[in-house]
């Protein structure tokens, strides 16, 4: 019985000692003859790959532009306001009015069949005056076969970006999850024609009301500087700041971020689409809180 117990104990130190000594290192690799090869490496902790609910990243759905959309244009000037307040009236949801002069306009809806297009032809000419033109665009067919292409084209596009396993893939008939782990965050990369002080920029972005930012001096003039995704407006508004605020620059730089994988992506030759970003992930990756 002692001797039973003995070895138990030994076996016992010897799983202990392999798990800590797997543990340990980051990198690891087994290709035995006769069984399985086992790689293991990343850049995670203990090397493995973090997905995108633990190290956070880009979750977009991309959805098949379906709206229809109605070109019109009035003898006389005509005010948006009037127009979507009509809209609103007739029951219309999720429409948008662009102006295209004082008498043209395009408007979106969801898909109009024909009697819903007469409907809004009628009301349009009798409510807000006569009509010199009006244009409705044939919807959008979703098939298989398109969507398939879609696919296979943000795939490509998406494999230029850089991020460990990415993933693509339809959801529904009309839609497509991207997700890209560690795609969150901007890193800009400044250079000041004269030196400044690391203070001075840290002072800069909070007053800008930048959070949990980063600052890398590289040397007197040049800067490294890591923040939440920057939209092409605040990239902008960021550089008027730093050029008026702490020198002219010699030269300005932003990659990475959400905001650069949706210019990547961009828009296909087969479908148009329209783009919801998650805030959040639900039960089987489901959308949470989107925003257009």
């Amino acid at each position: 019985m002692r001797g039973r117990s003995i070895r138990l104990s030994i076996l016992i130190v010897f799983i202990l000692g392999l798990s800590v000594a797997s543990l340990a290192f980051r990198d690891i690799s087994f290709d035995l003859p006769g069984l399985p090869a086992f790689n293991r490496g990343g850049t995670g902790p203990l090397g493995l790959r973090l997905g995108l609910d633990l190290r956070g990243g880009a979750h977009l759905v991309y959805q098949a532009d379906t709206d229809t959309r109605t070109e019109v244009t009035f003898t006389e000037p005509v005010d948006q306001a009037d127009i979507e307040s009509l809209l609103s009236e007739l029951g219309f949801e999720g429409y948008e009015v662009r102006p295209g002069g004082q008498t043209s306009f395009q408007i979106k809806t969801p898909f109009l069949n024909e009697a819903r297009q007469q409907e809004l032809h009628d009301a349009l000419g009798e409510r807000l005056g006569a009509i010199a033109s009006i244009q409705f665009s044939e919807p959008v067919s979703v098939t298989p076969d398109k969507m398939e292409g879609v696919l296979n084209t943000i795939n490509r596009r998406v494999n230029l970006f850089g991020t460990d396993e990415p993933i693509v893939q339809r959801f529904g008939e009309d839609r497509i999850i991207v997700q890209l782990p560690g795609a969150s965050g901007s890193v800009t990369s400044v250079e000041f024609s004269e030196p400044a002080a690391t203070a001075d920029l840290e002072l800069l972005l909070q007053e800008k009301g930048y959070e949990n930012f980063t600052v890398k001096r590289r040397n007197d003039r040049s800067y490294q500087v890591r923040t939440v995704s920057l939209s092409q407006e605040q990239r902008q508004e960021l550089r008027d700041a730093l050029a008026s605020e702490i020198g002219s620059l010699a030269s300005f730089q932003v990659i990475g971020g959400i905001e650069a994988a949706k210019s990547l992506i961009g828009s296909t030759a087969q479908l148009e689409f329209k783009e919801r970003t998650c805030g959040s992930l639900g039960p089987g990756g489901l959308c949470l809180n989107p925003t257009d």
